[in-house]
């Protein structure tokens, strides 16, 4: 075309001011170029260098955007969509660089639309973040239509809980793959849901197999134990009875299978063959851990009894009542790689087995049957109730640590059945009881460790005439004279021989000086400062020399020092509050060579 043919074709010149182009508005895209008007090869090279974020986004922009975009032969992706809390859909491409795409809806979000992205080591994250308008459900679906249609890419996995997002997924992806125009690249399919009356209903079963032509195999029957997507994605999938086929017509297999999950342990009844020699089914359930075991056990009487013919390691087994739950726990002398639990740092292998809202005899029974399949006795318990009292003094009195909160015991003939009826070995600590406050308790109390609460019925016999190593009272009534009186004890070595500490609080009815004198009364005491040898803090061992129980008594600038004839040294001190109580603190040491 001509010089004048191209004026022709703009705006005469005499019409521009100072000949100059028009100025360009910012508001105005008159003068940019149209990415869709490209010839067609530069427009599939210019959306071919997308980003897989902008690529999703340029698609969304029209049908022929979309169009445009499934016209690239993209590398396939892996599709992950989680359902649980936030919508969110997360992309990678198998095999290629280390970067994940997340989209996802958020209530939390304050503007419309949010991308960044995230250098952790040597992976990236990029994250494109939208705020759920309240139609977050829909939305949500058709990207994920609009991602799955545009990179002809199967979706792999979903971690869902709601049964609308289950019936999508099967009108999008399951029978398109029957048909053999879609998912050309599917390998592995797996649906997680908590729903249980889902799973175990026949009429969602039937849902999902409706219209397809199937036939029934047993077992793997040459179906491969494992998916292998990628080096990540190493799947090995679950051994189940009977498989479902469907098969297409380039002779393809898809195999249909489901289980049944509870706390992440399998507990279908169909996981154990009691038609199995008995040497190979002992095999089987000596592998099993200890929730696995559980559940096992309570199948049915024969189950429990084989149970009990496995030679378990002892269990360390405490029951609280807070939670409503057993806590077994795993002693640091045995090998940890036979129950395979959480575990915390620094401290024996442990596990949690929570029940909420359940009954408290569903809770013994439960108890009665662990403590059984394991032959292991019940160390630890929280009693929360009356009733559990009885229950214990019935199915094992002798214990190793027993606690009761506030208000459990009401009445004096509660507490005394208790003391006379149960063997507290190493702990009892004991919450303020609901009872007359004139009732006196005289024999003593049977456990290394006792903490008392509102202990205004101990008195001095039941101290001087038991073996106890630690004592804490609090709110006693226990007098300066009661505690001289223990010193002295104490010091000719005939009682209290086993005491390592005694912590007394009590209101003092008279002046400070004069109760530090009482109970100093007659006494043959040094004084000294600070510690000068004195251990920071008592240690409470078992039979065995292991740490039960570890207390660091307060500090102090001075302390006087009652000598027995053995060298054991009892530091007396005290502290008072200004609400008036007193503090006693008796601690037994001896000084190191």
């Amino acid at each position: 075309m001509s010089v004048a043919g191209k004026r022709k074709a703009g705006k005469p010149f005499s019409q521009r001011k100072n000949n100059k182009l028009p100025k360009k508005s910012k508001s105005e895209p008159k003068n940019r170029i149209s990415l869709l008007k490209l010839p067609r090869v530069v427009l599939l090279e210019c959306i071919a260098n997308l980003d897989i974020s902008e690529i999703i986004v340029f698609s969304l922009l029209s049908k022929r955007a979309k169009n445009i975009a499934k016209l690239i032969p993209w590398s396939p992706l892996t599709i992950r969509l989680l359902l649980e809390y936030d919508l969110q859909v997360t992309l990678k491409i198998p095999n290629g660089p280390d970067q994940t795409w997340n989209i996802r809806y958020n209530n939390r979000e304050t503007s419309e639309f949010l991308q960044l992205s995230k250098l952790i080591g040597t992976s990236v994250n990029h994250c494109l973040s939208l705020k759920n308008n309240g139609n977050a459900i829909e939305d949500f679906k058709q990207m994920v239509e609009n991602i799955y249609e545009v990179f002809q890419s199967p979706i792999c996995r979903i971690d869902t809980c709601d049964e609308q997002f289950i019936e999508w997924i099967i009108k999008i992806q399951p029978t398109e793959w029957h048909k053999g125009s879609k998912l050309h690249n599917l390998e592995y399919l797996k649906i997680e849901t908590s729903s249980l009356r889902n799973l175990n209903d026949k009429n969602y079963a039937n849902e999902i197999l409706k219209d397809l032509n199937l036939t029934v195999s047993v077992g793997n029957d040459g179906r491969p134990t494992k998916v292998r997507i990628d080096d990540e994605f190493v799947n090995t999938l679950p051994h189940v009875d009977v498989v479902r086929n469907l098969i297409r017509n380039d002779g393809m297999i898809g195999s249909i299978f489901r289980s049944y999950t509870s706390h992440h342990f399998r507990i279908t009844d169909r996981c154990f063959h009691f038609q199995l020699p008995r040497v190979v089914l002992l095999e089987c359930i000596e592998n099993l851990n200890v929730l696995e075991i559980i559940f096992f056990s309570l199948l049915s009487k024969r189950a429990k009894s084989i149970s009990k013919l496995i030679r378990w390691f002892p269990l360390h087994i405490r029951l609280t009542g807070w939670k409503r739950e057993w806590i077994i726990i795993f002693p640091k002398d045995k090998d940890s790689t036979e129950y395979p639990f959480l575990k915390y740092r620094h401290y024996p292998l442990v596990y949690h087995c929570s029940v909420p809202n359940i009954a408290t005899k569903d809770i013994t029974q439960m108890t009665e049957h662990v403590c059984e399949v394991f032959r292991s006795p019940l160390r630890d318990i929280e009693i929360f109730e009356q009733s559990m009292i009885e229950w214990l003094i019935d199915f094992q009195p002798t214990i190793r640590y027993v606690w009761i909160p506030d208000g459990v015991i009401n009445s004096p003939e509660l507490l005394d059945r208790m003391l006379k009826n149960l063997k507290m070995m190493i702990r009892f600590d004991l919450g303020y009881i609901k009872t007359d406050e004139s009732i006196q308790i005289m024999k003593p109390i049977s456990s290394r460790s006792i903490m008392i609460w509102k202990s205004y019925w101990v008195t001095l016999p039941a101290i001087l005439n038991g073996t106890n190593s630690m004592i804490r009272l609090y709110g006693s009534r226990l007098t300066p004279k009661d505690i001289n009186t223990i010193l002295k004890e104490w010091q000719m070595g005939s009682k209290l021989c086993n005491l390592i500490y005694l912590e007394v609080q009590t209101s003092i009815l008279i002046d400070d000086d004069s109760y530090a004198n009482e109970v100093l009364k007659d006494l043959n005491v040094t004084a000294s400062d600070g510690y000068d040898g004195r251990p920071t803090a008592v240690i409470l061992n078992d039979d065995d020399d292991n740490i039960e129980e570890i207390h660091h008594p307060p500090w102090v600038e001075r302390v006087h020092n009652l000598i027995r004839n053995d060298g054991m040294i009892g530091s007396i001190f005290r502290n008072v509050t200004e609400e008036k109580n007193v503090y006693f603190n008796f601690q037994v040491w001896r000084r190191q060579t």
